[in-house]
């Protein structure tokens, strides 16, 4: 069985995404529906970029420590499992470490 994760994609950034609760909430009544949706694809555009560039300065055992704790992090959600359980994963890609 092979459980995934994407490397560093799903950090936190600094990129904001116009949200419809909180302190800074901007209603989506008052933003079009497209402004609104141009700013989410822009927010996560940064992000994507954010990762790629962080993922870019892994040194080796930064990358093999990264692929480490991915797997640690699995082992505790698929342990409890029944066997043949099918588990949806995906699969790493270009700088993310393997899974």
């Amino acid at each position: 069985m092979t459980t995934t994760q994407s490397g560093h994609a799903s950090a936190a950034t600094t990129a904001a995404i116009p949200t419809t609760t909180g302190p800074n909430a901007t209603p989506d009544s008052a933003m079009p529906a497209a402004n609104l949706a141009a700013a989410r694809a822009q927010a996560k555009r940064a992000a994507r970029h954010q990762a790629l560039q962080r993922r870019a300065t892994l040194s080796a055992q930064a990358f093999a420590d990264a692929r480490a704790s991915l797997a640690c992090q699995a082992e505790p959600l698929v342990s409890p499992l029944a066997r043949g359980t099918t588990v949806a994963a995906y699969v790493s890609m270009g700088t993310e470490p393997p899974t």
